[in-house]
């Protein structure tokens, strides 16, 4: 194959991105749909969220705006879900006993951005900070490859390897 045909095939894929099913824990039914994103996204996407320093003291100096890359990341990745329950949201998000009473009316929690997006500013799964694990899993392209397309539905691991992890 020519490198030129290759970097073609590259590009080609990079602009109609496959969306997977993933099961987040293995023992609960939340199964969440995601979208793989490339490394130009990513760097893309921090580009977009960087806040430049204009002190004096500290001119050229570049902080990255958290809140504004997680909810970048959630528009671009999060594309729906089935299964988030009660039981399964208080798992990822902590609920104290009165707000768990009002939630656990619910049979199951409907998608909306505003819950992903709080989901990805306050949730843990499996002792990762959510928005961590769902970057891992949304930039790995071996979640996105091999077995059938479709309805396929990937379960991760109890301890995703996501490489480079925060614990806050």
């Amino acid at each position: 194959m020519d490198k030129k045909d290759l970097l073609k095939l590259v590009q080609q894929g990079g602009k109609n991105p496959e969306i997977r099913k993933f099961r987040i824990f293995g023992d609960a039914d939340f199964i969440i749909d995601l979208r793989f994103l490339s490394r130009s996204e990513v760097t893309a996407m921090q580009k977009r969220n960087q806040i430049m320093n204009c002190l004096l003291a500290k001119r050229g100096d570049e902080q990255l705006d958290e809140e504004g890359m997680r909810s970048d990341l959630c528009n671009t990745v999060i594309r729906g879900w089935k299964g988030l329950t009660p039981e399964v949201f208080r798992r990822i998000v902590y609920l104290d006993d009165e707000a768990y009473a009002i939630v656990s009316k619910e049979k199951e929690i409907p998608y909306s951005k505003e819950i992903a997006e709080m989901m990805m500013r306050e949730g843990k799964a499996n002792g990762v900070l959510f928005d961590m694990l769902i970057l891992g899993i949304v930039t790995d392209p071996q979640n996105f490859s091999s077995g059938k397309l479709g309805d396929e539905v990937k379960n991760l691991p109890s301890s995703p390897d996501i490489g480079t992890t925060r614990k806050d």
